[in-house]
């Protein structure tokens, strides 16, 4: 749920490319032989053979222990290339106690069971019926430092603050909420507005996904992610997971809680019986102030979430509060909040906000492949960190298609999914060079060997 936030940095790439080069050095043995004079004695030459003979016994000697040792190296090698381990599963949760002080009633064994059921199914039929998307929204992120609210007295603000997606809301919420970024002359303030309110366009289709902007950019295809920085013109490639920058996904748009969680938290519902509260308190959370403890406010008609806090198990203290708001049902009969907030507390005061605003959304329309399609002007800049090993360049040429240029380079050398390292089978270059110089130097030292004998 903790994030880094996209936008906090404009320069995301250095400038400096970290690829790890690897050279192979070879020191080249030889003899130097001194020719003899024939004006020595016969007893003089003979005792200059037993020298040279004696030299290049040591010489041998040394080639074989150096050969064996090289080759132990690359076994050794080869050995410890495999990838690291998945991580372990996380344990299952824990039924917990009904929260007290709420006006929720508990509900019975027997309509608990009933209720999860009709929930589960409403959400296993949420998830199927999207299979496209394209939603154009405003993505907004400012922190409150000189006014001091708590998250009721913020959202009774929001609240007299019509919530759409136009070109005003952004100044509208910063000369509200952050005044004191409207300080500077005229240029400094649209700048500042720019930066607050972001502009972007999210698209869905099966596994490919896209999150577009002016900023930054998100292409998601088969097993690759490509993280695209506009201002300083690059690309960089991840393996699909491996991304830490946060972007939009569909399950932002429209949120619902998994099932482990479901089932182990306690459900209450109101007295009008329109709203069901998913109470959570995770593993520990008697004694640990850092465990997991929410409650999750769903409304009961469309099992859709309308409020999502997070509290601090020691105290009760409000931490997190995601809020949904102005249902809408968009082209494709979709039902779709039309406002999302997350909203960040500190000792009982709002600090940051982000939230997202729906100018317009289509669902299950037919978007063309090109809709996911990534294709950079020349001299762009590449950094590929699919694999252990990084790598980066500049594109001297236009580039049509990004995803296919990385898959290229990396054909032949692909991971395991789920490991970040080369797998076992293929152990890597230097281990396989090492033990073929090794053989090559065995082989020289017996040729030596004999030919001394």
């Amino acid at each position: 749920m903790g994030t880094p936030w996209l936008h906090q940095s404009a320069n995301v790439f250095g400038r400096e490319i970290n690829c790890r080069q690897h050279d192979m050095k070879s020191d080249d043995a030889f003899f130097h032989e001194k020719t003899c004079s024939q004006h020595l004695k016969t007893d003089s030459s003979n005792t200059a053979q037993r020298c040279c003979m004696k030299r290049a016994d040591f010489f041998i000697s040394c080639l074989w222990w150096g050969s064996l040792l090289g080759m132990l190296s690359g076994l050794a090698m080869a050995e410890d290339a495999g990838p690291d381990r998945p991580d372990q599963p996380v344990a299952s949760n824990q039924l917990q106690e009904p929260l007290p002080g709420s006006i929720f009633r508990p509900l019975s064994e027997s309509e608990r069971v009933s209720v999860e059921q009709d929930l589960n199914a409403i959400w296993a039929g949420y998830r199927s019926e999207v299979a496209t998307a394209e939603i154009d929204y405003l993505f907004l992120m400012f922190t409150l430092k000189s006014r001091q609210l708590t998250c009721d007295e913020f959202l009774s603000e929001l609240a007299e603050i019509p919530l759409v997606a136009d070109e005003h809301l952004t100044q509208k919420l910063v000369e509200r909420f952050c005044p004191e970024k409207l300080e500077g002359t005229s240029e400094q303030n649209a700048a500042t507005i720019k930066a607050v309110g972001d502009w972007k366009t999210f698209r869905l289709q099966g596994t490919d996904q896209r999150c577009l902007s002016q900023v930054f950019e998100h292409v998601i295809s088969n097993d690759m992610h490509l993280l695209v920085d506009h201002p300083n013109r690059g690309v960089r490639a991840y393996r699909r997971g491996a991304c830490n920058y946060w972007s939009e996904t569909m399950d932002w748009f429209r949120t619902f809680p998994n099932e482990a969680l479901v089932a182990a938290s306690t459900i209450q519902a109101d007295d009008q019986n329109q709203l069901y509260r998913l109470e959570y308190a995770g593993p520990g959370a008697a004694e640990d102030p850092h465990a997991h403890l929410s409650w999750l406010t769903l409304n009961q008609q469309d099992g859709l979430p309308r409020e999502w806090k997070m509290l601090s198990p020691g105290n009760g203290n409000l931490l997190r509060t995601e809020v949904f708001q102005d249902f809408t049902i968009y082209p494709g009969e979709i039902l779709c909040p039309t406002v999302h907030l997350k909203i960040n507390v500190v000792n009982n005061k709002v600090t940051t906000v982000r939230m997202t605003v729906i100018q317009q959304a289509n669902f299950n329309l037919k978007l063309d492949d090109e809709a996911f399609t990534l294709s950079v002007p020349a001299n762009w800049s590449w950094f590929d960190w699919q694999l252990e090993q990084r790598q980066g360049g500049r594109w001297k040429k236009p580039v049509a298609d990004v995803a296919r240029f990385f898959r290229g380079r990396t054909a032949g050398e692909r991971p395991i999914a789920g490991h970040a390292g080369p797998s076992a089978s293929s152990p890597g270059w230097r281990s396989l060079l090492l033990v073929f110089n090794g053989a090559i130097l065995i082989a020289i030292g017996i040729v030596l060997w004999r030919r001394s004998a």
